[in-house]
């Protein structure tokens, strides 16, 4: 990867041999994603012994999940992982918080905590059908079997609802594992899309075809219950002088049926709370923090942090990497007896927010004839 890129973002200028010696400071952080990977690295390079927790078998979170290897090649994360191992951080996967590790025994065993859990809560569209009709499942869910090898049956034309970055990867990914046809269907038009104009433009010379300014309504099914279409309502974009930015509403009386026999979701990812402890869930979460610049702490919890998204919901890897370097900071400050409000804010040069990832030539990209 180009110096430029993600890879650069995280562990830019690393020389194990020349580390400082280890304090004695434990901290752990929940989360292998990109704000805890980056959180890590800078704290094992101020001396500090790291402990990363995750749920799943392999660390990486949204760069391995979210992020198609056409994108972002696992060999580069892999290497990446085997440096941090190399520094020192200690890897424990498979381990949840609340189930198989004890909240308040983390807090006793490390000095410091740092929860960067991410979003995993998939969004759903609450229509006809969406739980009843096989062929139907959420965008994110889709690109991480994918990303661990498993077996996913693609249906030939594939409709992928949404227009954030996970829609485009998971639209060009469907395309690639052989669907025949993938559309897109976005209720606003192209420019309300949040998937950068890059991302787009790419999928649309895959052939990956863009349907602007249609609301999905309900899903049709065949009598075996499996899906057949999704019925959408047309949508104008309006504009209001309450509001700040065009919306699309849908328009009653229209009707526009796309064929599908698998359909991709992508209506966000949300945060997922219930793992907190009570100290925090009984004063709603927000009360119980103090803000400051990208990352938080715990008013009432000392040395407890939290940053990325689960504090902030979705949102793309050059925010959670800084929100990972300034959480970093702001436990060296806390285990150093630092005033957090003494921590500097992060400049541009020190982690620049631009994230440039590889882009693979089309016929890499994409199935052969022969597999479609």
């Amino acid at each position: 990867m180009s110096t430029g890129g993600i890879r650069h973002e995280i562990w830019s200028s690393v020389n194990p041999t020349s580390r400082e010696t280890h304090l004695d400071h434990r901290v752990a952080i929940i989360g292998a994603g990109p704000t805890g990977l980056r959180a890590a690295y800078s704290l094992i390079k101020r001396g500090y012994q790291v402990t990363l927790f995750d749920i799943l078998a392999h660390p990486g979170g949204a760069l391995v999940d979210a992020i198609p290897s056409s994108r972002l090649p696992r060999a580069l994360i892999t290497h990446d992982v085997a440096l941090l191992q190399k520094l020192g951080v200690e890897f424990r996967l498979q381990t949840e918080l609340g189930q198989n590790l004890s909240f308040p025994e983390v807090l006793r065993t490390f000095g410091a905590v740092l929860l960067a859990t991410g979003t995993h809560h998939v969004c759903h569209l609450h229509i006809s059908g969406e739980t009843l009709l096989s062929g139907i499942l959420p965008a994110r869910q889709f690109l991480h079997a994918i990303a661990i090898g498993s077996v996913v049956p693609i249906g030939r034309n594939v409709v992928v609802i949404g227009g954030d970055r996970t829609a485009v990867f998971a639209a060009r990914a469907a395309l690639k594992a052989g669907a025949r046809t993938v559309q897109i269907a976005f209720a606003g038009n192209r420019a309300m899309m949040t998937a950068s104009a890059d991302e787009v433009e790419a999928a649309l010379c895959d052939g990956i075809q863009l349907r602007e300014q249609v609301s999905a309504r309900s899903f049709i099914g065949t009598e075996e219950a499996t899906l057949q279409a999704v019925r959408c309502y047309e949508t104008i974009v309006t504009t209001s002088k309450w509001e700040q930015a065009p919306i699309p509403k849908r328009v009653l009386g229209t009707n526009v049926v796309l064929p599908a026999d698998m359909s991709l979701i992508a209506a966000g990812e949300l945060p997922d709370h219930s793992f907190l402890p009570p100290m925090l869930l009984a004063q709603r979460f927000w009360p119980a923090i103090n803000a400051y610049e990208n990352a938080v702490y715990a008013k009432n919890i000392p040395g407890l942090f939290i940053a990325g998204g689960l504090l902030y919901g979705t949102g793309t890897i050059a925010l959670a990497l800084k929100h990972g370097e300034q959480a970093a900071r702001m436990i060296d400050a806390f285990m150093c007896g630092i005033p957090l409000s003494d921590v500097p804010e992060l400049s541009g040069d020190e982690l620049a927010l631009t994230v440039a990832l590889p882009m693979l030539k089309l016929t890499q990209r994409t199935s052969t004839t022969s597999n479609r």
